[in-house]
């Protein structure tokens, strides 16, 4: 790293304006299966006596992913690295057919688990695209007459089915293309611009909408709100900790977001460590802006995710309607039908082909970045030193949505789909944990060490975290 790379952090809320986005970037990955479908389930199912628990589930999270943030600042290393030095026993995998030895840390290895799982969450997501044309374009699910007569010992309804399941993989097949054609077109700039904007007016809808309902009848009451605030819990809670998973910044997005900080330039404008009073003066100067990214973007998703539980709890608890894969996106879609009547159906099917399209966006470039770590990680120095990450990064936005596409296809179903990936992101969050307060004893430069009641809030947020973990994996073994 040259010296002409370093730079001034600024001083002024406009320049850190300026230098927001790695937590904007997130933001857009949040709210999609986390909010729009998970936190809706939620809502659907208990009503409001957890609302409570969606607030503090958002706000928690964020004292873990500034402390990740801190470590890549510090070091100017991504996520998995940071993770591969992570103290305990290392496990190698051994493929002799092709001379492959994986090795990497225990904390590498439980990643990889939950990487996998996420891989079915975003596959979910682009089955709830599928379903928003569906629903969009109902005149193309009737099969036409050539189709009808090659299906001619099937009833009507099995053809119907028959063809609109090869209508979902066609729609599938498009959403999972454009997606790497645009990827391997933008850079970070681009993917900056593109998810900020198209989860915006998304958000902003959906909180207009919840003050609409105060001209129908399921306006939501001071009451509704007191009974949320009541730190009550439901006899069912096996759905609110799925959600908990992947409410405001998921297991998922705590790792993806330093990458985004490494993109956006804070680790290279802080420079190589060193104690020298002028890396110090940068580095908290940097972690300053970061944590001001870190809490507009926590107030951003907070919004979006209170807002979403809301209609959920208001609208489809008081309708009785329950959100199944079978109808997923016409049960959703009732969130704004009550607020702006027919209308409300097409701006419904604009903001989740939008929301749920950034979340399939980012989620890919995002896995790409890993992906690449992954592979370098795991490929002998010698020949690591000759490959180019970027063309690695290039192969992965190609590769990863054809993966999605496969899951997709093979499983069908969006809410089982999205519901695997929660569990898996609600059960790498102990893990996650341990990580940032080993990074913040261990391994963090003493000019960045925070105060006390910071570090009190690490440890609530992370105790509260690795309970909420257990409470899931004990919970799957007793089943």
């Amino acid at each position: 790293m040259s010296q002409n790379t370093y730079q001034d952090p600024p001083k002024d809320w406009k320049g850190i304006a300026k230098q927001l986005g790695p937590g904007l970037i997130i933001s857009a990955n949040i709210v999609g299966s986390g909010e729009l479908i998970v936190t809706t389930k939620v809502g659907a199912d208990v009503g409001f006596i957890l609302l409570w628990f969606i607030i503090l589930g958002c706000m928690i999270k964020v004292f873990l992913q500034v402390e990740l943030g801190r470590y890549t600042i510090t070091h100017g290393k991504t996520t998995l690295q940071a993770m591969d030095a992570v103290p305990g026993p290392r496990f190698a995998f051994i493929w002799r057919f092709l001379n492959l030895r994986a090795e990497g840390s225990w904390l590498v290895w439980c990643w990889i688990i939950m990487f996998i799982a996420t891989f079915f969450q975003v596959s979910g997501m682009v089955g709830g695209i599928a379903g928003v044309f569906e629903t969009g374009v109902p005149s193309l699910s009737n099969p036409p007459g050539w189709y009808a007569a090659g299906k001619s010992g099937l009833t009507a309804a099995e053809q119907a089915s028959s063809w609109q399941g090869l209508l979902n993989m066609g729609w599938a097949l498009v959403i999972t293309g454009s997606c790497a054609v645009l990827l391997l077109l933008g850079r970070y700039k681009f993917i900056e611009r593109f998810s900020t904007t198209m989860v915006a007016g998304f958000t902003l809808f959906t909180i207009f909408a919840v003050f609409s309902l105060y001209t129908t009848e399921y306006g939501i009451t001071a009451g509704q709100i007191a009974q949320g605030l009541q730190f009550k819990l439901p006899e069912n809670f096996m759905t609110a900790f799925a959600a908990f998973g992947v409410i405001g910044v998921g297991a998922a997005e705590l790792i993806y977001y330093p990458y985004w900080c490494l993109e956006k330039g804070y680790a290279r404008h802080v420079g190589p460590k060193d104690d020298s009073p002028e890396w110090e003066t940068r580095a908290q100067g940097w972690m300053r802006v970061l944590r001001w990214d870190a809490w507009v973007s926590m107030v951003i998703y907070t919004g979006a995710t209170v807002a979403f539980y809301l209609l959920g709890a208001a609208v489809l608890n008081g309708k009785g309607l329950e959100v199944t894969n079978d109808a997923l996106i016409p049960t959703l879609s009732n969130l704004y039908r009550e607020s702006f009547g027919v209308m409300g159906l097409w701006i419904f099917l604009i903001g989740a082909l939008v929301v749920l399209y950034s979340t399939v966006f980012i989620s890919t470039a995002s896995n790409a970045r890993l992906s690449a770590d992954l592979w370098m990680l795991f490929t002998r120095k010698d020949k690591a030193e000759g490959v180019d990450r970027a063309s690695l990064i290039k192969r992965a936005c190609v590769l990863i949505p054809g993966l999605y596409f496969v899951f997709y296809v093979s499983v069908g179903k969006p809410l089982t789909l999205v519901f695997i990936g929660a569990l898996a992101q609600a059960l790498m969050l102990p893990f996650l944990c341990f990580a940032a307060l080993y990074f913040h004893y261990f391994q963090t430069h003493r000019a960045l060490l925070p105060g006390k009641p910071w570090l009190i809030l690490l440890w609530v947020s992370s105790i509260l975290m690795t309970s909420v973990g257990f409470y899931q994996l004990f919970s799957q073994l007793t089943k």
